[in-house]
């Protein structure tokens, strides 16, 4: 009642408290952060190893019966289910909804980092991934630019596109699905290598060997410090072909040319996109290049895609100097 009659007795007080409180309202109210999603964790891990060249049967056998087992003693653990395929194992582990996400997936890392030593020494370090409902790209486009090689524009995207997009605010990761990564490839003669009495492994040691940049120490000159390393990265084929494998005799030297050709190529293929485009009545698929990119953790996902809106612009202005003019194209965004 007291509040009732103070507020009879004094209404420009009330009023003012009251266009105070909305006027901070409508201040505040553009700062909320806005997302697709609740901020919501659920206990599940994922445990992903590769395997290259290995079957199924070897897969289950050797990776996937070994993570189960080793998995199973992680305290709050509901179920687990796997599959297994040609050159890849996924084990999935379900926790009791009380669990910590955080908990339950170093749980997991410990285990698996116990068993390590007791997995074949071919495989791919495993991946340990915590689900999260968020993790999905908050934008995807393409890139395609004329009289480029998938090699070319997938260098392109690489060195340059994904490092302009991982500039802009609230962004934390920029991925390239499809097109075709370079791949140097020492295509070997198997009769010139046991002519001249080598071994594959000698042969990939002593190219390793010369490419690595080695620091050479330090020189102290008055208030400056002067670090020196010796650079022997390959900068082109060539280099690659000149590499001594060994000598025969004091005076005759074999190289990596005498016994192999070198290649300029591509990585294996293991994704690949395409993209619906209409001309007219007329809907085609053809081959492209995408970028998914991912916002941060309690990032504002209006916000981001209006920076990544912005930036599309800009680059698509700047990218017109460049060879073959590259464009890139909206494909989705959650934000909308």
């Amino acid at each position: 009642m007291d509040l009732a009659k103070k507020s009879i007795k004094r209404p420009t007080f009330v009023m003012a408290m009251l266009v105070t409180v909305l006027i901070l309202g409508v201040i505040f109210s553009g700062k909320l952060s806005v997302r697709m999603f609740p901020d919501v964790e659920f206990p599940y891990v994922v445990v992903v190893t590769a395997y290259p060249g290995a079957s199924i049967t070897e897969i289950e056998q050797l990776i996937t019966k070994p993570v189960e087992d080793a998995i199973s003693g992680v305290s709050g653990l509901k179920h687990v289910q796997s599959i297994s395929q040609d050159n890849m194992s996924v084990v999935f582990g379900e926790f009791e909804l009380s669990k910590n996400p955080d908990i339950a997936a170093q749980g997991v890392r410990d285990k698996i980092s116990q068993i390590r030593l007791d997995l074949p020494d071919g495989i791919k370090e495993p991946v340990i991934i915590k689900a999260d409902i968020n993790n999905m790209p908050i934008v995807s486009l393409s890139v395609k630019a004329r009289n480029m090689t998938p090699k070319q524009l997938y260098d392109f995207a690489n060195n340059v596109v994904s490092k302009d997009f991982a500039q802009v605010s609230g962004v934390s990761e920029v991925k390239i699905l499809g097109g075709l990564k370079r791949e140097i490839h020492i295509n070997v003669d198997r009769e010139k290598l046991k002519k001249h009495e080598l071994v594959l492994t000698s042969l990939a040691g002593k190219v390793k060997l010369n490419s690595l940049n080695i620091p050479s120490g330090k020189v102290n000159k008055g208030s400056e410090e002067i670090a020196f390393r010796t650079v022997g990265e390959f900068k082109s084929v060539q280099q690659i072909n000149d590499v001594v494998i060994s000598f025969v005799g004091n005076d005759r030297f074999v190289t990596v040319k005498d016994i192999a050709e070198v290649e300029d190529g591509v990585e294996a293929e293991t994704s690949r996109a395409r993209i619906n485009t209409k001309e007219g009545d007329t809907v085609m698929s053809e081959p492209a290049l995408l970028l998914n990119i991912y916002r941060q953790a309690k990032g504002n996902d209006v916000a981001v895609s209006y920076g990544i809106n912005k930036k599309i612009t800009e680059v698509n202005e700047k990218y017109k100097q460049y060879p073959g003019s590259p464009q890139l194209t909206m494909i989705s965004d959650v934000s909308h």
